[in-house]
C-alpha cells in the first residue's frame, strides 16, 4: 500500500508539472496569435495605401514631363532591384 501511495504522489506531481507546462504554452500561444493579428493588420493598412507601379510610373512621366526631374533620374528611380549586378 505504502508504494502505491508514493505512485499516487509522484503522479499527481508529474501531473500538475504537465498542467504548468501546458498553461504557459498556451499562454505562449496566445501571445503569438496576438502578434499575427496585430501584423496582418499593419500588412492590410500597407497593402491599402500604398501606390502601385502604374500610379509611379504615371507619377514619374509627369514630373518628366513638367521637368522636375530628368529622363536619367526617371529611369534609375524604374531600375528594377533584380537587374542590379551586386
Amino acid at each position: 500500500m505504502q508504494y502505491m501511495d508514493i505512485l499516487k504522489e509522484t503522479f499527481s506531481r508529474i501531473e500538475k508539472r504537465m498542467d504548468e507546462r501546458f498553461d504557459r504554452v498556451e499562454e505562449q500561444f496566445a501571445e503569438l496569435r496576438d502578434e499575427i493579428k496585430y501584423l496582418n493588420t499593419r500588412v492590410g493598412r500597407i497593402e491599402k495605401y500604398m501606390v502601385h507601379k502604374s500610379q509611379f510610373n504615371s507619377l514619374l512621366i509627369i514630373l518628366e514631363k513638367k521637368e522636375v526631374i530628368s529622363s536619367f533620374d526617371k529611369s534609375h528611380v524604374l531600375f528594377k532591384n533584380t537587374d542590379r549586378l551586386d
